[in-house]
């Protein structure tokens, strides 16, 4: 907070800048800006080196560094990443962008389970042969979370030569297989379930003075995606199946009272994109 970072070499004699130069700030969690970036003056005929801050979290299950550890019947992703503005920015070109992606994939639910656990709605129900009798049963509970956020401040300004955007993005996709296939004869019952839930949110939220002498945007997105399947066979007298889809997906953009825009041409939005598909197959 208070610091002053400008990566724009000078000429020793002028102290005017001899190079465009820009700044570059990443993670994969939480940015806070709270002192001067500056790769612009504000004076429109010097040169300008582009600034670009960026957050960004991927949590794929399944693939090494970035995975959470699943069991049979469980799996669980979440991804989240904010950016906070309350001090100055200035460039040529300004991209400040909160990203996260949570998944799970599918092929982790292993075929005729006779024992196990079943977990539903957070809590772990022990399946135990007498209650089980002679039924197979396979469970499989899916859920993926990815948020962001971008905050600017009141105190904040953020001035660009050329363009300038803010974005908060966020993609989730939660995958849920169940296959049980009980192939004695007799009275053998065959059970699938399979949960998928999914929780998607992007937010930004703007108080302090944007100002672009190209084109300003100001954008909040979602993509996600939830899928269920099941396919429970058996010889015997009975094949039940069941799959269920859970989806949240929000994104908001909120322009305070005291929040100043301007730039050339003005974009705001917010945009959620969402699909959800289940499959069946019960045979007896």
């Amino acid at each position: 907070s208070g610091a002053l970072l400008d990566a724009r070499p000078v000429n020793y004699r002028t102290g005017t800048p001899t190079v465009d130069a820009g700044i570059g700030i990443s993670s994969g969690g939480s940015i806070t800006i709270g002192g001067t970036l500056t790769g612009w003056s504000g004076v429109a005929a010097d040169r300008a080196g582009d600034v670009t801050i960026a957050a960004s979290s991927t949590k794929l299950l399944g693939t090494s560094p970035d995975s959470i550890a699943s069991t049979q019947f469980f799996a669980d992703s979440s991804a989240s990443t904010s950016i906070t503005v309350n001090g100055a920015i200035a460039g040529g070109i300004v991209s400040i962008t909160s990203s996260a992606s949570g998944s799970t994939l599918a092929g982790f639910s292993a075929p005729r389970i006779a024992l196990g656990t079943l977990i539903s709605g957070g809590e772990a129900t022990l399946l135990t042969a007498a209650s089980l009798g002679t039924a197979n049963l396979d469970a499989f509970v899916s859920q993926a979370k990815a948020s962001t956020s971008v905050t600017v401040g009141q105190a904040a300004t953020i001035r660009a030569k050329g363009d300038l955007m803010l974005a908060a993005l966020s993609t989730g996709a939660s995958v849920a297989q169940a296959d049980t296939q009980a192939q004695t004869t007799g009275s053998q019952v065959a059970a699938s379930i399979a949960y998928s839930n999914l929780s998607v949110s992007s937010n930004v939220a703007v108080n302090g003075t944007l100002n672009a002498g190209g084109t300003l945007s100001v954008k909040a997105a979602n993509i996600a995606d939830a899928s269920v399947s099941v396919r429970a066979a058996t010889t015997g007298s009975l094949a039940l199946g069941f799959a269920y889809n859970d989806i949240s997906v929000h994104s908001g953009v909120t322009v305070g009272a005291a929040a100043k825009l301007s730039g050339n041409a003005v974009s705001i939005a917010a945009t959620n994109d969402q699909t959800a598909d289940k499959g069946f197959v019960t045979r007896a």
